[in-house]
């Protein structure tokens, strides 16, 4: 499947490194809503989000942003790179928020348990 022609100057966009029409391109790719499901793709997109200043993304958290990475690593079976994004969330939470709400938004990830278990999973390979 191509990508949908509607699509083509938001990944026109994307590609020229707007940030916002790389998050909504990745998200495109991670739900095959408009595109190939494609989780490498939307992965690639993602991660360029990310190497802009955390304060400069409106419309994604930074440590979201990080965590998505995480799962997009997670089920395409790459669990070193897994837990890595998952660990730069967590000490983005943490770092960010240093109070409850920090540890709330880790809790709520789930992060600690996402890192014990890619852990594990690196250790059987």
């Amino acid at each position: 499947m191509l990508i949908d022609a509607k699509l083509l100057p938001l990944k026109k966009r994307a590609d020229d490194g707007d940030p916002v029409a790389q998050v909504k391109i990745a998200d495109a790719y991670y739900q095959g809503n408009g595109a190939p499901l494609d989780y490498e793709q939307a992965k690639k997109y993602l991660i360029k989000v990310s190497a802009n200043d955390p304060n400069d993304l409106p419309l994604y958290g930074y440590g979201t942003l990080l965590y998505t990475i995480g799962e997009l690593c997670y089920h395409s079976g790459q669990m070193k790179e897994a837990n890595e994004w998952y660990q730069k969330s967590k000490d983005y939470f943490h770092e960010t928020y240093e109070d409850e709400f920090g540890n709330k938004l880790i809790s709520d990830y789930k992060l600690e348990r996402l890192i014990a278990e890619t852990e594990r999973k690196i250790a059987l390979q």
